[in-house]
């Protein structure tokens, strides 16, 4: 027995560092069908999970609504991806330096697809589900990369080839560690999972929890990691705002499930910079910023209301 066949169904994938997420929403962006498996290294490798994971969610789809439902695609990949041709280009975290998934998504499903970077798409996952009433926003991935998603005026800033948002790579500390991307003591070997993950090792913990546990029981060493971390942040996130002044940053990724925590320990640090700087008072940061909420898929959100619009615009121009 089959539900009431919705007219249209978005899927979305969030290729992510250590999970991928596939999800399917029907026009209101309601969930009504997801799965995901642990990420895999190489191109043919992560090619193939997608795939496995679309024909997975569209099968659930069929099996609930029955067989006349249409889809559109949107994938979310970490990495530089041309806006022309969807090829994914130097993705380090995934261990890889040339992904093309529309031609096998067109080859298995008869369908295209549209790529985007992974962050971009979280970024208009985020601002549909916070700041549609606002003209800018920037969504800060902390996850086992660090990048930024810029929206302004409702549309992805994606720069003139596509490195727009790369703030991981912004080099915070030269004496630091290297970094995957060639430099040394970018802020990604800092604020991300991984890097937090080297300046402070856990065994069978998160290395975000431990921190904090330790940072709470006055462990110096913890309040010494915990400082730095926190302080290159709040380095960050002035970055973005005085580059693109956007209404409303999300912090989001894998390091942020720590929530009023981490919120609590920025504006904390911002304020007290704050007494000592007017300038950087008149920008108001705390304001703009806001954890992400984890009950969202965003990333897949946002791949999925990606693809629904290049669907649309297509249609337009027919």
């Amino acid at each position: 027995m089959t539900h009431s066949t919705p007219s249209h169904i978005s899927i979305g994938v969030d290729v992510g560092g250590t999970k991928v997420l596939c999800a399917a929403f029907n026009t209101n962006n309601e969930l009504i069908a997801h799965s995901q498996v642990s990420t895999k290294q190489g191109e043919v490798e992560i090619v193939d999970e997608v795939c496995k994971l679309i024909s997975e969610v569209i099968n659930q789809i069929i099996l609930k609504y029955g067989n006349d439902t249409k889809f559109t695609i949107g994938i979310g990949v970490p990495g530089l991806v041309n806006q022309h041709t969807g090829q994914v280009s130097e993705s380090v975290n995934l261990g890889s330096h040339s992904i093309d998934f529309k031609t096998e998504i067109r080859k298995r499903f008869g369908l295209n697809s549209v790529i985007d970077n992974d962050v971009n798409a979280a970024a208009f996952g985020a601002y549909n589900y916070y700041g549609s009433d606002s003209s800018s926003l920037v969504f800060l991935n902390l996850g086992t990369g660090v990048s930024a998603g810029i929206i302004i005026n409702g549309s992805i800033f994606h720069g003139s080839t596509g490195v727009a948002g790369e703030i991981g790579h912004i080099v915070a500390d030269t004496q630091g560690r290297d970094c995957p991307c060639g430099q040394c003591g970018c802020v990604e070997t800092i604020i991300s999972g991984t890097g937090l993950s080297k300046l402070w090792p856990a065994k069978n913990e998160y290395p975000i929890a431990s921190l904090l546990r330790n940072v709470s029981a006055k462990n110096k060493e913890a309040e010494k990691v915990w400082n730095k971390f926190i302080s290159t942040l709040v380095s960050a996130l002035q970055i973005i705002t005085v580059t693109f002044d956007p209404e409303i940053i999300v912090i989001g990724g894998g390091v942020s499930k720590t929530g009023a925590i981490l919120l609590k320990g920025v504006k904390e640090y911002i304020c007290r910079l704050e007494q000592k700087s007017s300038f950087l008072s008149s920008l108001k940061i705390p304001d703009r910023v806001v954890i992400a909420n984890q009950e969202v898929f965003f990333g897949a959100l946002g791949a999925a209301l990606i693809g629904r619009r290049y669907d649309d615009k297509a249609k337009e121009e027919n």
